[in-house]
């Protein structure tokens, strides 16, 4: 299986346990579009966040942070998603003496 299709994988499972997990919390069978729907929701606010542990990015634990605490707001999701798809580098950057 190619990186891409990996990726796309990892995001659909994602965002199906998060459905299912909201889906399990409400009890009526009326709730399953409720469910999907917030389940979608919850997987596309943490979208950033997955890129950037699929892709093993070098700063993926601070994207994480930024998503969980700033994604509510636009800039902040915004800001995440952008980080989480530069360019991995391989090597850490040096630090300045």
């Amino acid at each position: 299986m190619d990186p891409l299709t990996e990726r796309l994988a990892l995001i659909v499972l994602f965002i199906a346990i998060a459905g299912l997990v909201v889906m399990d919390l409400l009890p009526t069978a009326q709730s399953l579009g409720l469910g999907l729907a917030i389940g979608v929701l919850i997987g596309t606010y943490f979208l950033p966040s997955v890129i950037a542990f699929s892709r093993g990015h070098q700063h993926s634990a601070p994207i994480l942070l930024l998503n969980l605490f700033l994604g509510w707001t636009l800039v902040g999701w915004v800001a995440a998603l952008v980080w989480a798809a530069m360019p991995v580098s391989a090597t850490p950057p040096s630090a300045v003496s």
